[in-house]
């Protein structure tokens, strides 16, 4: 017998223990219901990282299990694995036609409908949440930029005087607040893309498997989402230095040097 990791622990078995099965079905031309018991012994212990499977699933023979449950060499399921997971659904209704009932034919998006309905929420939200950082962090470089511009209209308006245009001056924040936004993108991918391998090589988070059916973070690192997510920090950071530097370019050199 091979033994989910979360069962083994709730029934605190270890490998080479022995564990005794009972099947409940009720005997043929008989009102009552004769419990068959069968011993084995623990030969492994196997670690999905999916609860509902680790803390459920015991693997054995399939003659001995059709003896114990009394199934006459028949089976109560059939899995059939696929090539392309995305026509599951579409290759479980082909088997349900060519079976006919009683049958029927459940794939994986439905068995398991709750948990992918609770992840595209918590996609969104987690979406939402990234969103939100994003223009706080916009608004921290136009903050930034326009703090700049309020400490430096000194030098602005020197600049202006000696023949700077509008443009040039501008040019020079746009430039400034685009740096910027390149080596804090480039420093937060890095940091990003070490933390996703380590969590995906070592599983160093660990979440509540009673919750979230699965015991550590999944990662699933994918290098042209890195380079959009790069991509966009950067055009965003472009695109706040623009108020700013505009601001900047307009300030009249003449007020500047009249008030200080």
């Amino acid at each position: 017998m091979v033994i989910g990791r979360e069962l083994a622990s709730t029934l605190g078995v270890k490998i080479k223990d022995e564990v005794v099965l009972a099947s409940l079905k009720q005997q043929k031309l008989s009102i009552t219901i004769q419990p068959k018991y069968k011993r084995f012994r623990v030969t492994g212990i196997f670690e999905t990282g999916f609860n509902e499977y680790d803390a459920t699933l015991v693997y054995i023979a399939m003659p001995v299990a059709q003896d114990l449950f009394k199934l006459d060499g028949l089976v109560t399921d059939l899995q059939v694995k696929v090539t392309d997971v995305y026509r599951s659904r579409e290759i479980a209704r082909r088997i349900e036609e060519h079976i006919g009932q009683p049958y029927y034919a459940v794939d994986w998006s439905e068995r398991h409908k709750n948990l992918f309905s609770w992840m595209t929420l918590e996609k969104y939200g987690m979406a939402l949440i990234l969103g939100l950082i994003v223009v706080v962090a916009a608004f921290g470089i136009v903050s930034t930029l326009v703090m700049l511009v309020l400490q430096k209209r000194q030098e602005i308006a020197i600049l202006k005087s000696m023949g700077a245009t509008q443009q040039q001056v501008m040019r020079i924040f746009v430039i400034q607040g685009t740096l910027l936004g390149i080596v804090g993108t480039v420093v937060g991918t890095c940091i990003g893309f070490l933390a996703c391998w380590l969590q995906q090589e070592f599983h160093l988070v660990s979440i509540p498997s009673e919750i979230y059916f699965i015991n550590t973070l999944p990662i699933d690192m994918r290098f042209h989402e890195f380079v959009l997510i790069a991509v966009s920090s950067v055009l965003i950071s472009f695109l706040a230095t623009l108020y700013p530097s505009r601001r900047a370019s307009r300030l009249f050199p003449s007020d500047i040097l009249r008030h200080g």
